[in-house]
């Protein structure tokens, strides 16, 4: 059924944002806020795309219709209605007038390749839920912290406080592209404290993101054996723990005929891996050091980390190392270990290395078999060089 302003006005806003369909690859989309926004579904070279064409009411239906009429005409003639040079809303020639949206779309169609369908979704989601109803018409340079700091304020009113967060650091990102695309001076995200909002509650995979939190989680770590009565090999493993993105059982049963220290590597067996098949780990200069060391202390064995009880055999238990993040005071609504997992996917995502990457370094499922053999072999070196980057990250932040 075709929209009409009597049926736009009947659309609430629900706990998850929903769209209509007008026609031909129309649709109004509603967003939590309640903001209204016109969007063209279409395939360009058998990609699917996604235009935000503008707001309701400040966009009519007959408006967002014209708009649509013009996209299918462009693509009758081969041309991509979002980078199209010679349409009114190019995202090509851009200046120093530019408006977030349009800044934002060119952002997005740059970095989206370098992405997971997934996240890609989720970025540009958020993005016309929260960003554009108060700043996608905005021209990009004149955008105020304080503008900033009153929508985020409404976010934090509505409980959504970890999408806040996201939504902040997006908004940056695309402030960031922005100066170096020359269309403005500076950066009005960067330098807004998250300590003027509420924290989220943590799930049961809690994990810290925020630098100077995770810096003081690390040092505790460091000095453990300072503070507690620990086994040399709960320290080892606790400490290497936040550098390998490991689950905590395939750290802590790790074989020393899993360790390849000829090719810097661990090659952890099928059987032992939630999707059963091999998962490899580039080591980082730090991690190799460490193994190195543990090495000559344990190397004999069959287990990287054995237990130290007399009366036992086998790894250390993940209880061992939970224990000892108590006793640090890391409390279980701050971190767990899982959450080491999720803070580096959650960083590194927001540094802008490639989801991708990231994804199959966390051993999460690929639904194209073929693809996964492939990644395998092809982003080894990519995943070294983030393995080695985000060690140096870490060692830096307990340095500073």
């Amino acid at each position: 059924m075709k929209l009409n302003n009597s049926i736009i006005k009947s659309l609430k806003p629900k706990a998850k944002l929903y769209r209509k369909l007008d026609g031909q690859g129309l649709y109004l989309e509603v967003a939590k806020s309640g903001s209204k926004i016109w969007l063209h579904r279409y395939s360009f070279r058998g990609d699917p795309k996604l235009r935000v064409l503008g707001h309701y009411p400040d966009l009519s239906i007959s408006e967002a219709r014209e708009k649509l009429f013009e996209d299918k005409r462009l693509l009758r003639k081969g041309v991509n209605p979002i980078i199209n040079s010679d349409n009114r809303n190019s995202r090509v020639k851009l200046s120093d007038q530019s408006t977030f949206e349009e800044v934002f779309e060119e952002w997005f169609e740059m970095k989206k390749d370098d992405w997971t369908h997934e996240y890609a979704k989720d970025v540009h989601e958020r993005a016309v839920s929260y960003l554009f109803p108060d700043f996608g018409d905005k021209i990009i340079g004149q955008i105020k912290p304080k503008q900033l700091i009153l929508s985020f304020k409404k976010m934090e009113k509505k409980g959504v406080l970890e999408t806040l967060r996201r939504v902040k650091s997006i908004a940056s990102r695309v402030f960031t592209y922005s100066i170096g695309m020359e269309y403005s001076e500076y950066n009005p995200a960067r330098d807004i404290p998250m300590d003027l909002f509420k924290k989220p509650k943590k799930n049961h995979y809690a994990h810290i993101t925020d630098p100077r939190e995770f810096a003081q989680t690390l040092l505790k770590i460091k000095h453990a054996d300072r503070d507690t009565n620990i086994s040399y090999e709960v320290h080892l493993a606790l400490s290497i723990l936040p550098h390998l993105f490991l689950r905590v059982s395939e750290l802590l049963e790790l074989k020393w005929s899993e360790v390849d220290f000829e090719n810097s590597l661990i090659r952890i067996n099928p059987d032992r891996m939630k999707m059963r098949r091999e998962h490899i780990v580039p080591l980082s200069s730090y991690v190799e050091n460490q193994l190195k060391i543990m090495f000559e202390y344990t190397g004999k064995g069959t287990w990287v980390f054995p237990t130290p009880a007399i009366d036992k055999t086998g790894p250390i238990s993940s209880n061992a190392l939970l224990r000892t993040l108590r006793k640090l005071d890391i409390k279980k609504e701050d971190m767990t270990l899982h959450g080491f997992r999720h803070s580096a996917s959650t960083m590194l995502n927001e540094m802008e290395f490639p989801s991708h990457v990231i994804e199959i370094q966390l051993s999460h499922s690929d639904k194209n078999s073929v693809r996964s053999t492939y990644n395998k072999a092809t982003f080894l070196e990519q995943r070294r060089d983030m393995m080695e980057f985000w060690s140096e990250y870490l060692l830096k932040l307990i340095k500073e």
